[in-house]
């Protein structure tokens, strides 16, 4: 995957090339890392791991780990170090990237149907699934808990981000 120069946007020039085994387009920045979703699965993106990538040389760019489930990952969002994720064996999965070459699962929580997206905004995250939309308290990663549900006319489709106090989903 090329990283290109943009300082001068009129001549974008590449600077490296981020080697990973195949990106399912879930592309993820914060700070110098880069998380890369891997795989492909059906008629949506999902995927087998999450590379961590420095990023802070972009002409070098190191692979510091991979997360991996058992199950598929669906989706999975990145706020400051803590990543979360969904799987297609109905859960979310929370991580402490703090140490991003050795990232640290910190809880888990069953969600009542297949996920097919999350957003993260600070000490929550919000997941689609074929029920409706779930709001799930993280501010304790190791005991993530549901606070908040509302059912849908159609199911979601995914996530597709939370700014503000705003989410924003689109349906299937």
């Amino acid at each position: 995957m090329p990283v290109l120069d943009i300082s001068d946007p009129t001549h974008p020039v590449q600077a490296g090339t981020v080697l990973t085994s195949s990106t399912n387009g879930v592309l993820v920045a914060t700070g110098d890392l880069l998380l890369v979703g891997l795989g492909w699965g059906g008629t949506y993106p999902s995927s087998v791991g999450i590379d961590i990538i420095d990023v802070s040389t972009p002409s070098s760019p190191v692979d510091l780990a991979t997360l991996v489930t058992p199950d598929t990952i669906l989706g999975f969002a990145v706020d400051g170090t803590t990543v979360v994720l969904v799987d297609d064996g109905d859960r979310l999965i929370t991580y402490d990237i703090s140490s991003p070459a050795a990232p640290v699962e910190t809880g888990s929580f069953g969600l009542p149907a297949q996920p097919v997206g999350v957003a993260l905004l600070g000490n929550h995250a919000f997941v689609a699934d074929g029920l409706g939309f779930r709001v799930i308290d993280i501010s304790d990663p190791s005991s993530p808990s549901q606070v908040g549900f509302t059912a849908t006319s159609k199911s979601p489709a995914n996530v597709l981000g939370a700014v503000g106090s705003y989410v924003f989903y689109g349906f299937g």
